[in-house]
């Protein structure tokens, strides 16, 4: 498909006054895409209001908020908040012989220090079910990087502990994060594909 032809995704925000600074959205349905003989699926997370230009860009120029208003679409820009608004999503790649995620976002139940990724309580296995795919049926999981926000949904909660979400998936990621993240763990305790 040409990219002028690519469905376009509109995403509506309303101000919520009791909760001066959240954004609302309005449609949150998979977005799917055909690439050849994959189809490929966006599946929001959450939105992320709580961001200053200044923390996303540190050489940001706060005089001119103005500008950045001007380069971001209107819905990525709170403007009485002066925040960049960011749709957090996962991209679902679906070929004939494998169920690919890319990335596993910022999970739910998870205690991190921003306070827009603590503790989250998202439907993201309902909306990944609606795409047609359960947990289950994740064979490999993507992962282009081990930050916070890409690893959150390699585990949830069950009965208590912690638990692979995707049981039957092999996570692949590059070398250079494996050395950097897991010098220090027990040989064998991931199931890796090294690239």
């Amino acid at each position: 498909m040409h990219p002028a032809a690519a469905p376009v995704l509109y995403v509506r925000f309303y101000q919520n006054d009791a909760n001066a600074g959240q954004m609302n959205f309005m449609e949150n349905k998979p977005n799917s895409y055909k690439v050849g003989d994959a189809i490929v699926t966006r599946i929001f997370e959450t939105l992320i209001a709580g961001f200053t230009p200044r923390e996303l860009c540190p050489t940001w120029n706060e005089q001119n908020p103005e500008r950045l208003a001007d380069l971001l679409p209107s819905a990525c820009w709170d403007k009485p908040y002066q925040h960049v608004v960011m749709s957090t999503h996962r991209w679902l790649v679906r070929t004939t012989k494998h169920n690919v995620l890319i990335d596993t976002g910022i999970g739910n139940h998870k205690n991190r220090k921003p306070p827009y990724f603590n503790n989250l309580k998202e439907p993201f296995l309902e909306r990944l079910a609606a795409s047609g795919v359960k947990p289950e049926d994740i064979d490999y999981v993507l992962l282009t990087h081990l930050h916070t926000d890409h690893v959150g949904w390699n585990t949830i909660r069950k009965d208590g502990r912690w638990a692979p979400t995707f049981p039957k998936a092999q996570y692949v990621f590059s070398k250079v994060e494996e050395t950097l993240f897991f010098r220090s763990r027990r040989p064998g305790t991931a199931k890796l594909c090294r690239i």
